[in-house]
């Protein structure tokens, strides 16, 4: 049985990871451009689903945010439900504060992670078909 400690300890594991990849975040947007593909729609005249989404990251941690929502609106709904989601397990599970444990258990639910997925999926489609018209 996982105990609170355990959860504990892995959640601040997690905290961790995020700074270090935090602070070298630039330098994986970099790499990522060096060692990307091309574009799939300039291979087959298809777009993807999330293009635009490296631009976005590259964009935000250059702080320009009007460009970064141009590239990929998406990205901002789902920064915002994944800051709310550690915000909520670090308060839940960390502090020990019941009403956040209840907050984090519906968040990371599997039919809320399926919602989701689905809604990006509208949305990468609804992209594609604005591209493509």
């Amino acid at each position: 049985m996982v105990t609170t400690k355990k959860i504990r300890y892995c959640i601040l594991g997690l905290d961790t990871l995020l700074i270090v990849f935090g602070l070298i975040g630039k330098s994986i947007i970099k790499l990522m451009y060096a060692y990307m593909p091309e574009c799939i729609l300039a291979k087959n005249g298809i777009p993807c689903p999330s293009c635009g989404a490296t631009r976005c990251v590259s964009s935000i941690l250059k702080g320009d945010f009007a460009s970064a929502f141009i590239h990929n609106q998406f990205f901002f709904c789902l920064a915002v439900y994944l800051a709310l989601s550690i915000v909520f397990l670090n308060m839940g599970y960390v502090f020990n504060v019941p009403f956040a444990k209840k907050v984090t258990d519906v968040m990371f639910h599997y039919k809320t992670v399926i919602i989701i997925a689905l809604i990006y999926f509208v949305f990468g489609i609804t992209r594609m078909l604005i591209v493509l018209i």
